[in-house]
């Protein structure tokens, strides 16, 4: 067949049209890519900046880096609201734990494969409206639809951290199970506690061996032995085991963001008011011993009569603050004394 100058145009056109065509896709292919690359570079370094490996979201980043398609990245994130006038108390209690999760992460994960972040209700009120969020603290899962770590069936999922009872250990797992990595818990260590402890130590070692050393070891037996009953007694009797039981959080949160010491009801409690009772029936029988044994033992009627009213007024005083600690727990309890 032969081919006439006006089709061997046509086919020369056809040609360059095609290559144009070609050069143009591979140019958005490579556009693309980079678009990838800068997005997981942005929320890489976000999160890198936070100590605790937590992206700082707000709503123009959620819905570039969040929920923008071709993300070869999942994304954890926590949707709370930390504003001490919004009283949510939860919200500070998980957002600890979460942190736990993300500082793990950003120390033993891969970053380009999971990065946590957290949305504000502050910074992303559009973002809480669209989703449908009245309640939080709450958790979403945004996996990965492109790339070698997309998901099977490429859904977002909330995991339910209220069942979990905001706990970091319960909801690492979970994510461990769901998203096939890893997940584990950071603790901050308490270096202050450490100190303080270790001072004790060395401060009860201290006293021990003088003690030993001028009261021989059948006194110190007998001293020992019968404070650590009393030890062992107070805590019993203030709710320690329960504690050690069920796992409760040390310390609340009240309407206006203040701290809370007592759990609301007698089925609840916080693992602080296990220290604060038991501190008040020792002080409470500590006052009883002085009024019964140490009083009727000193000879000047002057400092007896002044050393009965104060053992008086520190169990008076003490036992008014237990009544007070019951109204919070049962607001219909009906005593009290001194305190209001």
């Amino acid at each position: 067949m032969r081919w006439t100058a006006h089709s061997q145009v046509l086919l020369r056109w056809a040609f360059i049209l095609a290559a144009l065509l070609l050069s143009l896709l591979s140019l958005a292919k490579v556009a693309q890519a980079k678009d990838v690359d800068v997005r997981l570079d942005k929320l890489k370094k976000l999160a890198q900046s936070s100590p605790d490996g937590m992206a700082r979201l707000n709503s123009k980043r959620f819905n570039e880096l969040i929920v923008t398609p071709d993300r070869p990245y999942t994304s954890v994130v926590v949707f709370t609201a930390l504003d001490k006038q919004l009283g949510c108390k939860y919200c500070w209690i998980f957002d600890e734990e979460s942190r736990k999760i993300s500082r793990y992460w950003k120390k033993h994960g891969d970053l380009d494969r999971i990065v946590f972040g957290m949305l504000d209700y502050q910074d992303g009120q559009e973002i809480f409206r669209q989703m449908g969020l009245d309640n939080v603290p709450r958790l979403f899962v945004f996996p990965a639809d492109t790339g070698p770590h997309k998901s099977k069936d490429n859904r977002v999922f909330e995991v339910n951290i209220v069942n979990k009872r905001f706990n970091g250990n319960a909801v690492a797992d979970v994510l461990s199970q769901e998203l096939g990595v890893q997940m584990g818990i950071d603790e901050l260590v308490d270096h202050t506690k450490t100190l303080a402890y270790g001072s004790i130590g060395l401060a009860v070692v201290y006293f021990g061996y003088h003690l030993y050393r001028h009261l021989g070891r059948s006194t110190i037996f007998r001293n020992v032995t019968g404070i650590a009953t009393l030890v062992f007694i107070l805590l019993m009797s203030s709710g320690f085991m329960w504690c050690r039981i069920n796992s409760p959080q040390y310390i609340g949160m009240s309407r206006n963001g203040e701290p809370a010491l007592f759990a609301n009801g007698n089925q609840q409690q916080y693992g602080i008011e296990t220290q604060i009772v038991s501190a008040l029936y020792a002080i409470c029988a500590i006052s009883v011993i002085g009024l019964t044994v140490q009083v009727p033992k000193i000879k000047a009627p002057e400092k007896r009569t002044f050393m009965a009213f104060v053992w008086l007024i520190v169990l008076i005083a003490t036992f008014s603050y237990f009544n007070v600690a019951f109204r919070v727990k049962i607001p219909s309890y009906p005593y009290k004394l001194l305190l209001p």
